[in-house]
């Protein structure tokens, strides 16, 4: 069965009045506060470097992911409430199941966020979100093995999965549970290793990506980002700086495909998958800045600082289109004849 087939799978309303937006929210909205709290992480880093300018902007940005989270948490299940089958259609489309694992991102980002601030609740919603990532791993993987997956559903989302274990486990040991740490970083790094190749080979032997989801291909740089982190995180100094650095290389790597093909990503226009542009940018960055700090190099802070200033800037402008996009379907909406 391949993506299109998939994408076809109906959801009958229980509900004549249920809102078209209940109807159409789907787990590839969650890219949207991941994106903005990697953001806000990547700029409270920026502002324990270099000061107060940033830590402003950092705030807002977590207050503004979080509530993101808070209100596309409560639409979806709305839908999972008033659209018949709509959450298992979801967990049976081979692209969107991968996809779940970023409600899981976002709630341990968020959860890190309050902890920087000391608010209440930190520690249990990490700990809501690591269990969630471990769960929606368990899930993912399960429908893989029962889904009649065609080699063309695979996309590079299917690393979702993946880089929420490794943010789990920089989570957990940042957190003092360095134990479960190590537990969930296991699970991530085989995960890296035995999706990337799958992965891989889609996108050289198979045709190739539709062209809304093109921007999926920077997913392909969280990983090495998120395990650069984990591992200055859990790992001993003698071992975790040259495993950062290594990794942090195979994400320059594909960064540097990614950026000769900037053409073809403006072809894509904009869908929800623009909001991958984000997180992974994100997850270099903030491993950027990590090892800059960790090391003290010059030329490793310069580059730090080019992908946080990256991140950020694809981020605020994935923002506005988002908006102009919003403001545009409200625009044809009120345009509608009525009936």
């Amino acid at each position: 069965m391949g993506i299109k087939q998939h994408e076809t799978a109906t959801a009958r309303p229980l509900l004549q009045s249920t809102s078209s937006l209940w109807q159409r929210i789907g787990p590839g909205a969650f890219a949207a506060p991941m994106g903005l709290l990697g953001c806000a992480h990547v700029l409270h880093q920026l502002s324990v470097m270099e000061g107060a300018p940033f830590a402003a902007a950092s705030t807002g940005l977590f207050a503004l992911g979080g509530a993101a989270l808070v209100v596309l948490t409560l639409l979806y299940v709305a839908r999972g409430l008033t659209v018949k089958g709509g959450i298992r259609a979801d967990f049976s489309d081979p692209v969107k199941v991968s996809f779940t694992a970023a409600f899981a991102i976002a709630l341990i980002l968020a959860a890190r966020g309050l902890g920087l601030y000391a608010l209440p609740g930190a520690q249990s919603l990490l700990l809501a979100g690591a269990s969630a990532s471990f769960l929606l791993a368990v899930l993912v993987v399960r429908q893989w093995f029962r889904l009649a997956i065609a080699p063309g559903d695979i996309t590079p989302a299917w690393l979702i999965p993946v880089a929420s274990t490794l943010v789990a486990a920089k989570a957990l040991g940042d957190a003092g549970f360095p134990t479960l740490g190590f537990f969930i970083a296991g699970l991530g790094f085989f995960g890296w290793l035995m999706v990337l190749p799958l992965v891989l080979r889609r996108l050289i032997v198979e045709p190739a990506l539709p062209r809304a989801l093109m921007p999926t291909l920077f997913i392909l740089i969280a990983p090495p980002g998120l395990a650069a982190n984990a591992g200055l995180t859990l790992l001993p100094e003698p071992l975790a700086l040259p495993l950062a650095l290594t990794c942090l290389g195979i994400g320059l790597f594909f960064l540097a495909v990614l950026v000769s093909m900037v053409r073809d990503f403006e072809k894509a226009g904009f869908s929800p998958a623009v909001w991958s542009y984000t997180f992974p940018t994100a997850a270099m960055a903030s491993a950027g800045l990590a090892i800059a700090a960790a090391s003290g190099g010059s030329g490793l802070t310069l580059m730090a600082h080019g992908l946080a200033g990256l991140n950020i800037a694809l981020t605020l402008g994935v923002s506005v289109m988002a908006v102009r996009n919003l403001r545009q379907r409200a625009g044809n909406k009120k345009a509608a004849p009525a009936g």
